[in-house]
């Protein structure tokens, strides 16, 4: 992580802008997450974990551990990032990125469309990106209909 964002982060939590929770076993701290909150809603910033570290899922802990903390703060929306449910023509997330979201969707709430836009200033330019995306998406595809296939035997 940049040096910036550590003193960002110690800005925040020094001033009361967001709140810190760190895991420990047997004195070995195994992680943390923090999130920043403004009037009454809450942003997850950022969490890690020791990749050692797999006696049980610390991140379930550390979350609803800050989520009791931002409701006694009187904290009403708690977003925890842009959600993943697949590839798209447009957006093509990781498996970590998709079990992310799944597991954030754990928790509960609502998923609340963003929308977007792309303004190209080159017809070239467009035609290249979309080409590249649509070449992707196709191999993406292609790969997960062979998985379900073989699977599916």
């Amino acid at each position: 992580m940049p040096e910036e964002r550590f003193r960002l982060l110690y800005y925040y939590l020094t001033h009361d802008m967001a709140v810190m929770a760190q895991a420990r076993y047997k004195g070995r701290v195994v992680g943390y997450s923090v999130t920043a909150f403004y009037k009454n809603s809450a942003y997850n910033l950022y969490s890690a974990k020791e990749d050692d570290f797999v006696l049980c899922p610390i991140n379930h802990v550390m979350y609803w551990e800050i989520m009791k903390n931002l409701k006694k703060r009187g904290i009403l929306h708690y977003e925890v990032g842009v959600q993943q449910f697949g590839p798209l023509i447009y957006d093509h997330p990781t498996e970590k990125l998709i079990s992310i979201s799944d597991f954030m969707r754990g928790f509960g709430g609502v998923v609340i469309p963003r929308f977007m836009g792309e303004k190209f200033y080159s017809k070239e330019y467009c035609k290249e990106t979309w080409q590249n995306r649509t070449q992707k998406y196709l191999h993406i595809m292609n790969e997960t209909n062979e998985e379900k296939r073989y699977h599916e035997v």
